[in-house]
Formats: structure tokens, sequence, C-alpha cells
């Protein structure tokens, strides 16, 4: 809500940030973004250009992760 003799414009609804009611937030590193769970999946897998990769996730769910993000391109015949 604007002040007294202050306008909200876009800018400043822009600067506030993410809300956490729409975005996610990765349980290994705390690392919040924008989006959804597939989103998420991209994260801990370490592929797709919208995310960075988690650094912290253990090896074995990266891997597990992965492969099923390959298996799940490979229905819909899309390549990763």
């Amino acid at each position: 809500m604007a002040e007294e003799g202050h306008e909200e414009g876009q800018g400043e609804e822009q600067s506030l940030g993410p809300q956490l009611d729409i975005g996610v937030q990765c349980n290994h590193c705390g690392k919040e973004m924008n989006g959804g769970v597939y989103r998420l999946k991209q994260h801990i897998a370490g592929i797709g250009g919208n995310v960075s990769k988690c650094k912290q996730c253990p090896r074995q769910l990266v891997n597990e992760m992965k492969e099923y993000m390959a298996g799940r391109q490979q229905q819909k015949g899309i390549r990763i």
C-alpha cells in the first residue's frame, strides 16, 4: 500500500522481490525461485537454462532427478 503523498509505481513493485506464496524454495540450499515444481526439479538436476544448479544437493539425488527428467522428456518427445 502506498504511503500518504507517495505513489506506488511499477518499479517499486518489482523491487519487492518474489513472493514466497508464488514460488518454491530448495530444501538443500535454501534458494528461492519463481515458478513451480518443474523449475525446482531443474535446479536439483542442474539442467535447464532457467535456474542455477544446486551446489548442496546430494549427488545421488542429482542423478535420480536427471534420470527422472530425461525419462519424462522422452515420454513427451522433448530433448534436454
